[in-house]
């Protein structure tokens, strides 16, 4: 169902974005899709602390105690 909502709602934004376009204002659809993607990487970042599993900082840790 989420997958469905996902694809619709894009389908939608494809079709305002189109819109937008034709009227010359295609800065607005980079903005609105700037948002949406922040959007999605934080909530993957916030998923993946809440997991546990952020390994990209343990491995800075790691360089940093190695000298590098």
């Amino acid at each position: 169902m989420k997958s469905v909502m996902f694809t619709a709602g894009a389908v939608l934004a494809a079709a305002a974005m189109y819109y937008l376009y034709q009227r010359q204002l295609g800065a607005i659809p980079f903005f609105i899709l700037s948002i949406a993607f922040f959007l999605l990487a934080y909530g993957q970042l916030k998923k993946r602390k809440k997991t546990g599993s952020g390994k990209v900082g343990m491995e800075s840790e790691k360089s940093r105690k190695n000298g590098r």
